[in-house]
């Protein structure tokens, strides 16, 4: 007996605006079984031109941030977590059930046909609950107080999962889901997609009678059962071969005539972005915007500021350089601050750069303070040191001696040139300042402004309560530190104002000259003020902190920035610092 219907099921799909044209070739493919199926998409920061394309081809969508309970994303975007808010949110809309898939997902029969009742949820399960917690394993199974029975569950793989969403409404999916992805955080145990969080929930709050195996037919991945796809197929899970990309040599056969199907529906509402045409257009793009940035460097190559581009195309030619990237080695994510440097050094001075996270891997340790990292350097080689400072005042092991194997060519500021000082005779003095200051060189300013106030959290903050409430005030930009630092950079540049609980943030506003003050959103932030106060001393800035209970007052606001001074001989800064890199 059948008890799912098109009339009390929603197909949903979570994405974030770029991959948005890609969900709904997706969810189309499902019409195609179904003409009347209810189609939705969640996302968030939805552009105008995709909200135009959904109302035409009448798919629904919800606008959402979630970002305040989704505080940190790694290899997938944070709408990835939008799976959670689905099933209540479609409850509420009326339907009994839901029905999941992701963007690279092709329908290929009725979907609801023969399916029986979903008690909670359905669909491929592949291996064990406990394969997905991997090195975690230990610390969840605690923390959860997991038996071997729940662990040993088939998990279901979450491309494509049939929801009951009174189920889930009445275990309260959304608020676990942030609860445990909480937990996880504070246990250094992050689940760093849905997949993974979704098994945690799935085994903690859902008895195997309410779990239902569809079997590989309805999510089938050639990538785990190979090309020879049976005829009985619900769903063909594209996860091997993306319909979106363009191939010098043809997929299967088999699978390339899925693909094409695919792209059918695509390229009922968009042109292909796989072909050739696509392809040069894009790479024209990318050219112009080289141009673009070329010119902006010459400004400062006449200013004599930079190396000339002849030096940069020679040292392009030459081995590249192995820099130091600081990485929280629990959350395993890096911030804009520490990724910057891998524009710095290939834009500035034309060296190509390997980047590492393990400092007996690197020759070259620049943004950040990183030097307690001396501890983990090797000394077969030279370190040079460029811009870098402590992170607080903390001693390390054997500093003194450590000090003397390496060497240094520039440092953040007086209070670590000081520190460094007082324990090597003779040290000369050294250029100071965070090469962050050379933010406004390698990215040009947005050649738009918002008029906003920018706020810069660090990493850390992101689930900080004064940062979840600014997201809902016009007035403010959130600007996420995960995000890429040309990114980053340009909505700074972009603002009006800027407050900033991040070092960097602060550091690249004073690049572009964009008026700014220290927000102090908790007391997580490792090492206090003493690297904000480093910085400070190396460029002679003077500290402005703002006080946040006064902060959605735009008179205060107004107040801050009037008692804002630029960085004097911010030029000749940038200059002394660039003339201060190693010569390699």
């Amino acid at each position: 007996m059948r008890h799912l219907y098109h009339h009390n099921t929603a197909f949903f799909s979570t994405c974030n605006n770029d991959y948005i044209p890609r969900s709904i070739a997706a969810l189309l493919s499902i019409r195609n079984f179904i003409p009347k199926a209810k189609l939705f998409i969640f996302s968030r920061n939805i552009s105008e031109h995709n909200k135009a394309i959904m109302k035409k081809l009448n798919i629904s969508f919800f606008d959402l941030d979630l970002r305040g309970d989704f505080y940190r994303h790694w290899q997938y975007p944070v709408e990835c977590y939008y799976l959670f808010a689905a099933p209540e949110v479609l409850l509420n809309q009326g339907f009994k059930y839901s029905l999941y898939i992701d963007g690279d997902v092709l329908c290929t029969a009725n979907p609801l046909k023969n399916i029986g009742r979903i008690q909670g949820v359905a669909g491929l399960t592949v291996g064990d609950c406990h394969g997905v917690f991997l090195d975690d394993f230990d610390t969840l199974q605690k923390a959860f107080n997991l038996s071997s029975e729940q662990t040993t569950q088939p998990r279901i793989a979450s491309g494509v999962v049939y929801f009951n969403n009174k189920t889930m409404d009445k275990i309260d999916f959304y608020n676990i889901a942030k609860e445990y992805f909480k937990k996880c955080l504070d246990l250094n145990a992050p689940r760093k997609g849905d997949d993974s969080l979704f098994s945690l929930i799935q085994i903690t709050k859902l008895p195997p009678e309410k779990i239902k195996d569809l079997g590989k037919t309805y999510n089938f991945m050639t990538n785990l059962y190979g090309y020879n796809i049976p005829p009985d197929i619900t769903f063909l899970h594209l996860s091997q071969n993306k319909p979106w990309n363009s191939y010098t040599l043809s997929p299967k056969q088999q699978d390339y005539q899925y693909i094409t199907t695919w792209r059918h529906y695509f390229t009922k509402f968009s042109r292909p972005i796989w072909t050739e045409e696509y392809q040069q257009e894009i790479a024209a793009k990318k050219k112009a915007e080289e141009q673009k940035l070329l010119e902006h460097l010459e400004h400062f190559e006449q200013l004599s500021i930079i190396p000339s581009s002849a030096s940069r195309i020679q040292n392009h030619k030459k081995p590249p350089l192995h820099i130091f990237i600081s990485e929280d080695q629990n959350l395993g994510i890096t911030n804009f601050g520490d990724e910057i440097q891998k524009d710095i050094v290939p834009i500035i001075f034309g060296y190509r750069v390997i980047p590492t996270s393990h400092a007996s891997e690197a020759s070259i340790f620049t943004v950040g303070s990183i030097l307690s990292e001396l501890t983990h350097m090797t000394y077969d080689k030279t370190n040079h040191i460029w811009g870098s400072g402590f992170i607080s005042n903390e001693p390390i092991p054997n500093e003194t001696d450590l000090l003397k194997r390496v060497t240094i060519h520039a440092l953040r500021g007086k209070i670590t040139y000081s520190r460094i000082k007082s324990q090597i005779k003779n040290l000369p003095d050294l250029p100071l300042g965070d090469p962050g200051l050379l933010a406004s060189i390698i990215y040009p300013k947005s050649a738009k402004k918002n008029h906003k106030i920018g706020l810069v959290h660090h990493y850390i903050d992101a689930d900080n309560a004064i940062v979840s409430n600014l997201r809902k005030n016009d007035n403010f930009l959130i600007i996420n530190p995960l995000d890429p630092p040309k990114e980053v950079a340009t909505q700074i540049s972009s603002c009006d104002f800027i407050l900033s609980s991040s070092l960097h943030g602060l550091i690249v506003a004073d690049s572009y000259n964009i008026p700014n003050a220290h927000i102090k959103l908790s007391d997580k932030v490792y090492g206090g003020e003493y690297k904000f106060n480093d910085y400070d001393s190396g460029v002679n800035k003077t500290h402005l902190e703002a006080d946040t209970n006064k902060i959605h007052d735009l008179n205060y606001i107004n107040t801050l920035k009037s008692q804002y001074q630029p960085i004097k001989n911010l030029q000749d800064i940038q200059k002394t610092i660039i003339a201060a890199f190693p010569k390699i």
